[in-house]
């Protein structure tokens, strides 16, 4: 549509400014990295990455990334990682150590168990089943191979979730789980989540509230496991 097709226009003039560029990634795939670096080459602005995470092994990864993301990660004005792990294996590919700054992505939040704060449907949940043992994840993604019938590993690991909502409920029959998604964005998924809730008789047992909860730390502090 017209107004999109005007926004991202002014986006880009606005990017093609830029003194600094910024990329936040999960260094899941490094061929964005290659392709934001060679742009600010292109501009000659200062490039900084934010590593999220980095799921590569140093093993995993090809002779020819390898050497490449070694020629970029020299070449960075800044790397900043949320843990030493991240760290120690950029420096593994030849990162310059003191161009990293180590950054946790935590962020702690006022200490409350405010429960009327929270979606009514959630209240409600909490009220009818105990113990309650709450999870948080931004989507539902499933995107590695490999998993016990639901045929990948999903991202935030709600497979195991529902593992483990069928295996605690044999001594805790009336266990709550709580699963908090911000977007419900992979149908097929969530149907293959559905199927199995459903064959393992744990619909009442295991929600998913499909919205972003405002103030969410109250939904952990009223339950006995996050």
């Amino acid at each position: 549509n017209e107004t999109i097709m005007n926004d991202s226009i002014i986006d880009l003039v606005k990017f093609l400014k830029l003194d600094i560029f910024h990329l936040h990634t999960s260094g899941k795939n490094l061929k964005w990295v290659i392709v934001f670096f060679l742009f600010s080459k292109l501009k000659k602005t200062k490039f900084i990455i934010t590593f999220h995470s980095f799921r590569y092994e140093l093993s995993d990864i090809s002779d020819f990334y390898k050497h490449l993301f070694r020629f970029i990660l020299k070449r960075l004005s800044h790397v900043v990682v949320t843990n030493n792990k991240i760290k120690e294996r950029l420096i593994g590919l030849g990162s310059d150590k003191l161009k990293i700054s180590v950054i946790p992505a935590f962020i702690a939040p006022e200490l409350s168990n405010n429960q009327n704060i929270l979606p009514k449907e959630i209240i409600s949940f909490i009220k009818r089943r105990s113990p309650i043992i709450s999870s948080y994840a931004y989507t539902l993604k499933d995107d590695t191979p490999d998993l016990n019938e639901m045929g990948t590993t999903d991202l935030y690991g709600v497979s195991l979730l529902l593992d483990l909502c069928i295996n605690m409920k044999k001594s805790f029959p009336q266990i709550g789980i709580i699963l908090s998604v911000a977007n419900l964005n992979d149908e097929g998924f969530l149907k293959k989540i559905k199927i199995k809730i459903n064959k393992n008789n744990i619909k009442n047992n295991f929600f998913i509230y499909g919205k972003p909860v405002e103030n969410i730390h109250n939904l952990w502090s009223n339950s006995d496991v996050y």
